[in-house]
């Protein structure tokens, strides 16, 4: 049995215009219309489809020996198998067949500039409006191995083993998910404009097509674009990641010499505060009288002054014990250079040869 993409094609059968009812001729000028730039789009996007098959072609021949046992690369012959089979279909030439059947059986270009003169018969227009369907069944298979080739591309990225390879994968599978959606839409608009004129020419063959075709387009809406790869956290994570318990704060002893130093900035930050201005203009010194303790600013000079002599202090003994060190080490110095002269030779010890 055949595949599904393989069907013969049923002899054509055409009727002459005249034998039509008038009523009929504005409709078909509609269809013919529609199907004209279905298939210029048709064709087109079938021609960028075809060139990046070659491209994973030459990229599948090129490097099938060195990856042929990854797991990757079973992605990579599923995808070029399905392209290869929406090709073997030929889509465009089975439309463009019943689009040029209205001229005759092999009209010229100069034909095709007049108006149609034969109508083709119900069977072969339901036998393009079913082809269609089929394509537009392989395309949305074709669109789900392309996600799953996708995502197993983006997984072989985190690796970092032939980056430039993968990437290049990653853009050619891309490329003809975006392809086969313009191409599903495409053969939706055929698959009705077939519909619609099976309605015109024989209602029977449109009522048994109206199912597959509100099946198709419920299944081409599913079609939707591959998803980007970006690291970005959900909601969820963020509140996880919010409300996490970090612990409580301890409270940590100080050192005898943070203490010094919070001492030293405490007092210096008091000190000029008070030698600013004791009694400003706007204060009560009645009032103040009855204040019973105010520290004095000469106290607050007499500690200042206390420190500042105790740090000389302290200075003239490291300055002493610096200047005692500095002369310990000139003494050693000379000493050092006194033990380190020569003898003078005599006669004896030429003699000897000391």
């Amino acid at each position: 049995m055949p595949a599904k993409r393989i069907a013969p094609v049923p002899p054509l059968s055409l009727t002459p215009r005249a034998d039509l009812a008038a009523t009929t001729y504005p409709e078909i000028d509609a269809v013919l219309k529609k199907l004209k730039s279905c298939t210029r789009n048709l064709q087109a996007a079938l021609e960028s489809h075809r060139l990046e098959l070659q491209v994973l072609e030459r990229l599948y021949y090129k490097s099938k020996n060195q990856h042929r046992t990854a797991l990757f690369w079973q992605r990579v012959a599923e995808t070029r198998r399905f392209g290869d089979r929406l090709q073997c279909m030929d889509l465009h030439a089975i439309v463009e067949r019943l689009r040029l059947s209205f001229w005759g059986n092999a009209p010229s270009a100069k034909i095709l500039k007049g108006p149609w003169t034969e109508c083709p018969g119900a069977v072969s227009i339901d036998f393009v409006a079913r082809r269609c369907l089929a394509g537009r069944d392989l395309i949305n298979e074709t669109q789900k191995r392309l996600l799953l080739a996708y995502n197993s591309f983006t997984q072989m990225m985190q690796s970092g083993a032939f980056l430039h390879f993968i990437l290049t994968l990653v853009a050619i599978v891309s490329r003809l998910n975006r392809v086969v959606i313009e191409i599903d839409d495409i053969l939706g608009s055929c698959s009705n404009a077939c519909t619609r004129l099976l309605r015109t020419l024989s209602p029977q063959h449109a009522e048994k097509l109206r199912s597959l075709v509100h099946g198709a387009d419920i299944m081409g809406s599913s079609i939707a674009a591959l998803p980007i790869p970006v690291a970005q956290a959900s909601s969820e994570k963020i509140d996880e990641i919010l409300e996490e318990d970090t612990g409580d704060v301890l409270d940590r002893p100080l050192t005898l010499q943070t203490e010094e130093i919070q001492r030293t900035i405490r007092e210096d930050d008091a000190s000029p505060s008070l030698d600013l201005q004791l009694f400003p203009p706007s204060l009560d010194l009645d009032a103040c009288s009855s204040v019973p303790s105010m520290p004095s600013a000469i106290s607050v000079r007499e500690t200042v002054a206390r420190k500042n002599s105790s740090s000389k202090t302290t200075g003239q003994g490291q300055d002493t014990a610096t200047g005692s060190s500095k002369r310990r080490s000139n003494d050693d110095s000379q000493h050092t250079k006194k033990s380190s002269k020569k003898k003078k030779r005599d006669e004896i010890d030429d003699i000897f040869g000391f």
